[in-house]
């Protein structure tokens, strides 16, 4: 009975402790620091196809932290695998690993996500040596 009762002592002592924790909600997000394309790491078109990529901002956790305007889009051969401010991309000819880039200046820092894109004609085959 006694145990009981100190148990029941201590529930209402931390019951109204925990709540306000609990009511706190989740911890604040971590500042971004990197921006994951999707879809990625590694995408393969043929010739003439397109995708479009979202970047979205991420902490040294590798979790979602918010929206991204104005991302700046690149691509390492604009001339076969051109994309546009929107981040599509569009398979012009053939190419092997093009880098496709996004950055994003926040707060004096440049945030950057990188994913490697191939051109590949439907009908070819890979060998290796």
């Amino acid at each position: 009975m006694m145990r009981t009762n100190c148990l029941l002592v201590l529930s209402a002592l931390c019951g109204p402790l925990l709540a306000c924790e609990s009511e706190t909600g989740p911890p604040a997000p971590l500042p971004a620091v990197a921006i994951q394309i999707i879809p990625g790491p590694n995408v393969v078109l043929a010739p003439g196809a397109w995708v479009r990529f979202r970047a979205e901002p991420v902490d040294t956790n590798g979790r979602h932290v918010g929206d991204l305007p104005n991302v700046t889009w690149a691509s390492s051969d604009s001339a076969r695998l051109p994309v546009d401010s929107l981040g599509v991309v569009t398979g012009k000819a053939v190419v092997v690993d093009a880098v496709i880039s996004a950055s994003l200046r926040v707060d004096g820092r440049v945030l950057l996500g990188t994913v490697r894109v191939s051109v590949i004609p439907r009908d070819a085959s890979i060998t290796s040596q």
